[in-house]
């Protein structure tokens, strides 16, 4: 329940920081009164908290985009690290959201791409620190 009730109110606050306060009510609706949402929720699967990663991701590039900051770009590169241990096709946006960083920070390319390197060196880095922990642990 706390996770369902931390997505809603983080779509409502993106919403709101992308589109306008106006929207934030609408976005809280519609996440909130999402019946898949809801039933993922209550269920122990890795939908619901595949879900609740992406819209981090979401938030962070969006954050990203404000404010060019190397850090935000490796919060997001563990947020792709974490969708990719719940499921292993997710690993695929690392080099989705490179290239959104490239095309986002086209004006200061040389920066944009180093972003977008560290981006995918962080997924890389979080991915080998997990499976190096899961395989000590076996």
């Amino acid at each position: 329940g706390l996770v369902y009730a931390l997505v809603v109110v983080m779509a409502a606050r993106l919403a709101a920081h992308a589109f306008g306060d106006a929207t934030s009510v609408r976005a809280a609706a519609a996440v909130g009164s999402n019946p898949a949402l809801g039933y993922y929720a209550a269920q122990a699967l890795t939908e619901f908290l595949t879900a609740a990663v992406l819209l981090g991701l979401v938030a962070a590039v969006f954050a990203w985009g404000r404010q060019h900051r190397a850090r935000t770009m490796a919060v997001a590169g563990v947020l792709i690290a974490a969708a990719g241990y719940l499921r292993a096709e997710y690993l695929g946006l690392a080099v989705l959201f490179g290239l959104i960083v490239l095309w986002v920070g086209r004006q200061r390319l040389p920066q944009a791409a180093t972003h977008a390197a560290l981006l995918v060196a962080v997924v890389v880095l979080a991915m080998g620190i997990a499976e190096t922990t899961r395989s000590a642990s076996a």
